[in-house]
């Protein structure tokens, strides 16, 4: 079962988390054709043990189909999963691991099981390239924020 950690160790386990999960939706979204960029993002609540320090957003600015885009918007969450070591072979179990905004594009698009399916593949078969992402953005990150870790 996955559990969402409301209450992290500590902002750099956060910010390890969120730049796994972003770099997931930027590796496929890349790989699609869909131009991402992601930026990580300082909340401000290093002391707040019950929300995050860190959250991160990707955008896409290539052309896309409401498909392609689930498809990215899946694969924050799966990298999420493969990141923590827990399972992610049912759609609606990941599920609990999408922001808010990741759902919605996830669910506008009318096969939710298809685009995960092809998000996992992807996630699995270019894992190390969203780890070489991740581990780049934590590192950049580490210096840029370094007053909130």
């Amino acid at each position: 079962m996955l559990i969402r950690y409301t209450v992290r160790q500590s902002p750099l386990a956060d910010l390890r988390l969120v730049c796994f999960h972003e770099s997931g939706h930027a590796i496929v979204g890349a790989i699609l054709g869909l131009n991402p960029k992601f930026e990580i993002i300082p909340t401000g609540k290093k002391n707040d043990p019950h929300d995050k320090a860190f959250r991160g957003q990707t955008g896409y600015f290539g052309p896309g189909t409401q498909e392609l885009d689930a498809v990215a918007c899946w694969a924050g969450p799966i990298a999420e999963c493969k990141f923590l070591g827990e399972a992610f072979s049912d759609y609606e179990h990941v599920r609990t691991a999408c922001s808010y905004t990741d759902k919605k594009s996830i669910m506008e698009h009318s096969y939710p099981e298809q685009t995960f399916a092809r998000a996992l593949s992807m996630v699995i078969e270019h894992w190390p390239r969203i780890t070489a992402e991740a581990e780049a953005a934590i590192e950049d990150s580490k210096t840029r924020f370094a007053e909130h870790l």
